[in-house]
């Protein structure tokens, strides 16, 4: 990971193998293929990130290929980490192309390469599986090369994934859901037990009405709501941006009743702790339902509400036209009122006619 500083107080290990809070600010981390634990020597914060930041010129400076060296697939790796600071799901990726075609030299480096990889890392892995996990991490480390002068640029197409469908969960699935976890409040016996169930169907019609990526509202602190005006600020992990949105009209009265308003709004830190205690209910209902099934179901009726592209877009923070466009896929209600408003017109001229 790229390098960052650890602050005084914290507990490091010694040479000894023994844990001891550290007197000084410390810099950890890997990068350009080195690996530090260095102590900046100063408890003054300023001067620690000025030493990360000189120890990181300097390292980028004296490992920096020139234009036409023979540079490795995995050298240009560990420079596109540098250079991008990328998030665990890609360093994981990134990593994983490292092991398994990491002593290609990039100027030697074809498709071919990219398709023996995904085979070895995701041999049972569908197609959009290997395009997200090999293709196209693979690509940007090629064109970050190229734009380096270490290579070529080389046009890396990406396996066909099929036509892409939506998994828009329906209303009734989360009415179901909502229902059960009113249920579970009234029937709760502690005040505990009824603030978790409550905070429960809080999420759920959170994410039916704003169509949120599960991980972006868990981070949502009280400070960032605004009832007078309706909004939110909310931090969109994917864009890396902060973007006031509207409150739907549904959500304001669930979070007017909540007793407690500071601190975090959702009890739980990462998706997997929603995981826990939603797919047992899913089961129990006899329902299919993730939260990114709800942001679906958003999108489908911003389209079937005749909401245009940049509409959808901005509800689900989509940076790129493509994402958005799936939901303007024309189901056959949205055709049937399409028809119908078109010929309207002919249909009054056919029975002007008949009535001749």
């Amino acid at each position: 990971m790229p390098l960052y500083l650890l602050a005084p107080g914290d507990r490091v290990k010694t040479v000894k193998g023994q844990r001891r809070p550290n007197r000084y600010y410390f810099v950890r981390g890997d990068i350009a293929g080195r690996s530090f634990d260095v102590s900046t020597k100063t408890t003054d914060l300023g001067a620690a990130q000025a030493f990360k930041a000189a120890l990181e010129l300097d390292t980028l400076r004296g490992a920096s290929p020139s234009p036409g060296d023979g540079v490795t697939f995995a050298r240009a790796i560990e420079a596109f980490i540098a250079f991008k600071s990328p998030g665990k799901p890609d360093l994981r990726r990134l990593k994983n192309l490292k092991a398994a075609m990491g002593q290609q030299l990039v100027g030697d480096v074809t498709v071919a390469h990219f398709v023996e990889a995904a085979e070895l890392l995701h041999p049972k892995g569908k197609n959009a599986t290997k395009n997200r996990e090999v293709f196209r991490p693979g690509a940007a480390v090629l064109h970050y090369a190229a734009d380096n002068r270490w290579c070529q640029w080389l046009r890396v197409r990406v396996l066909d994934e099929g036509p892409v469908a939506t998994r828009a969960a329906s209303l009734d699935v989360g009415e179901k859901i909502l229902e059960a976890l009113a249920v579970e409040i009234r029937e709760a016996k502690t005040e505990r037990l009824q603030t978790q169930a409550r905070k429960k169907r809080l999420l759920v019609a959170w994410l039916f009405a704003h169509g949120n990526r599960i991980s972006d509202p868990l981070r949502l602190d009280w400070s960032q709501i605004d009832l007078g005006q309706r909004t939110y600020l909310l931090y969109v992990a994917k864009g890396k941006k902060w973007r006031t949105k509207p409150l739907d009209d549904g959500i304001l009265p669930l979070l007017a009743n909540e007793p407690v308003k500071s601190g975090a709004l959702f009890p739980w830190r990462t998706r997997y702790g929603v995981y826990k205690w939603l797919r047992p209910l899913c089961k129990r209902l006899g329902v299919t339902f993730t939260p990114h099934m709800a942001r679906h179901y958003l999108g489908k009726e911003l389209n079937r509400s005749g909401a245009g592209l940049k509409t959808i877009m901005g509800a689900l923070d989509h940076s790129s036209a493509t994402s958005s466009l799936r939901y303007q896929d024309a189901d056959i209600e949205i055709v049937r009122e399409a028809n119908t408003r078109a010929t309207k017109a002919l249909g009054n001229l056919l029975s002007k006619g008949e009535k001749k």
